[in-house]
């Protein structure tokens, strides 16, 4: 079996995109990217920080280093998992629409943790009566 041959292809593409102009959009995508990029680590600076005294005797959770150790995997497994999965479903169901689910989801998850245990009845009334 033969290999077809290939030839390197050249392209202006780049340079041309390199001389639009930046308009408004590009800021907007550049600060939300940004805000969401520092977020993302204050969240895992908080999760880090905190590892260390969730392994603490008297910290009344009783973790080990272990068990800290695996839940920081497990996070990251499933942000990889959840990535691949919902680029799979924006790809097949369209971008706003997903976003707009995340958005959602995000929004209820607080109150629907809140309302998750039997104990919870007194704040789940009162986010009933807000």
């Amino acid at each position: 079996m033969t290999r077809p041959e290939t030839e390197t292809i050249r392209t202006d593409v780049p340079s041309r995109l390199d001389r639009l102009p930046w308009a408004r959009w590009h800021w907007m995508v550049l600060v939300g990217l940004g805000t969401v990029w520092i977020l993302d680590g204050l969240e895992v600076t908080i999760v880090g920080t905190l590892g260390e005294r969730l392994t603490e005797p008297d910290s009344g959770i009783h973790l080990t280093e272990g068990d800290v150790g695996a839940a920081a995997s497990w996070y990251v497994v499933g942000a990889v998992l959840g990535s691949l999965f919902f680029g799979y479903l924006t790809d097949r169901f369209g971008r706003k629409k997903l976003f707009m689910l995340s958005l959602g989801t995000r929004t209820s998850s607080p109150p629907t943790s809140a309302c998750g245990s039997a104990s919870a009845s007194a704040r789940c009334s009162a986010l009933a009566s807000c």
